[in-house]
């Protein structure tokens, strides 16, 4: 999702908030049912964005290994030792 799309996300589940605060005096059991919308919407959105960040980790590993694996057909020690003494 783009930061816009996150943020209109954000806003909706805090209206969840706002609705369970308004609702708290005349209607116990919808302020119970917000409050238990806003929660799980929270932590749904706080589990997405922790599987998004795994998977960009993820995929930043894999392009290192590859990296490297890639760089082990060279031998860069011993071209290393030659500039610093050439």
């Amino acid at each position: 999702m783009t930061p816009e799309e996150m943020k209109a996300v954000e806003q909706e589940i805090d209206t969840f908030a706002q609705k369970a605060i308004d609702h708290a005096a005349n209607n116990p059991e919808l302020s119970a049912h917000y409050s238990r919308l806003y929660r799980a919407s929270k932590l749904f959105l706080a589990k997405s964005a922790k599987l998004a960040l795994t998977a960009k980790h993820k995929e930043i590993n894999q392009k290192r290994k590859a990296a490297r694996q890639g760089s082990s057909a060279t031998p860069q020690s011993s071209t290393r030792r030659q500039t610093a003494s050439g």
